[in-house]
């Protein structure tokens, strides 16, 4: 074997060698940003849905001061309570919706993800409802009603991130004690 021919394979193996880990980095970096994508999709999904409680609290708080308020619901703390609180919410539930149409189709677990966004949507639904209810009712019943619907903030913090975590946020139990639990002197 001549010393030229002897170079030539060498220069090809290296050639190669060095093709090779070219064709690995390339492949590693595609994944690693395709990774990247995905977390940052799931990233924008939770602050999304993470808005929710923020701006739930307090209308949620406002609607308990109108129960625990006289016996006549003044109409202007009501349209307050729609105007200003509501709205915010709708915000901001309307921004989780417009993320879910665009942003889950990527996700191999897009279809869990936007159950628990559905499941998110009815329980808020469910509340405002209950709180609507409870606002129109007569003032001892709005009482009983506030101290019934009492929920910790960090409670609605736990259904919006598990929305992203678990295809639904539910209560472990039926029964109506197995609301969180009050922290002491919220009696």
């Amino acid at each position: 074997m001549k010393i030229g021919t002897l170079l030539t394979v060498a220069i090809v193996s290296l050639s190669a060698v060095g093709g090779g880990l070219a064709v690995y980095v390339a492949t590693t970096k595609y994944q690693t940003m395709d990774k990247v994508s995905v977390a940052q999709r799931r990233l924008e999904i939770v602050r999304a849905v993470g808005e929710i409680p923020r701006y739930m609290n307090p209308e949620r708080g406002f609607a308990t001061n109108i129960m625990f308020g006289p016996p006549a619901v003044d109409p202007k703390m009501r349209a307050e309570l729609n105007d200003k609180y509501r709205k915010q919410t709708d915000g901001a539930r309307e921004k989780m919706n417009q993320i879910r149409a665009t942003l889950l189709g990527g996700l191999e677990d897009g279809a869990a993800v936007a159950s628990g966004m559905d499941g998110l949507n009815t329980k808020f639904a469910s509340l405002r409802e209950a709180m609507d209810k409870a606002i129109d009712g007569p003032a001892e019943a709005r009482r009983d009603a506030a101290r019934n619907r009492r929920v910790t903030p960090t409670s609605h913090g736990r259904c919006a991130t598990s929305a992203v975590t678990m295809p639904a946020c539910t209560r472990t139990s039926s029964a109506p004690s197995a609301r969180p639990p009050m922290p002491k002197g919220w009696t």
